[in-house]
């Protein structure tokens, strides 16, 4: 069994080494790759003619405020065009706001996690995951 492959999909540096943390505070050492907004992460994961590319990583954190292309416009635009990943998408915000939390569940997202309380938020969603993935410790 391989390891999951993530994707944090965020544009401030602070907040990812945060998540770095994170990860290594809950003892996770599988594989993230970065995108800087939601633009390059579409890039990374759809083809020139928006299918999707063999390369899917198992899980996505999206950010939800980003230049270019934000978290919920990315959400959007899978949704317009009627597409599925086969990853698991949390949101990963600093936004507690109801309405956002709600336009957020409009989009097939497993889950809605903070930066303010990431470890517990991510300790949370691994644990909600299925069994039989792999998560690196």
């Amino acid at each position: 069994m391989t390891p999951l492959n993530i994707l944090i999909v965020e544009d401030d540096d602070v907040d990812m080494m945060s998540v770095e943390r994170a990860f290594n505070d809950l003892h996770l050492c599988n594989p993230l790759t970065r995108a800087t907004d939601g633009q390059e992460a579409w890039d990374k994961l759809m083809t020139p003619e928006d299918s999707v590319g063999d390369d899917c990583p198992d899980i996505i954190l999206l950010d939800l405020n980003m230049p270019r292309m934000g978290g919920a416009e990315f959400l959007k635009k899978l949704s317009d065009l009627d597409i599925r990943l086969d990853s698991e998408i949390f949101v990963l915000t600093t936004s507690d706001s109801d309405q956002d939390i709600i336009n957020a569940h409009k989009y097939p997202i497993s889950g809605y996690l903070l930066k303010s309380d990431l470890v517990e938020g991510l300790r949370e969603a691994i644990g909600d995951l299925d069994k039989q993935w792999m998560l690196v410790k």
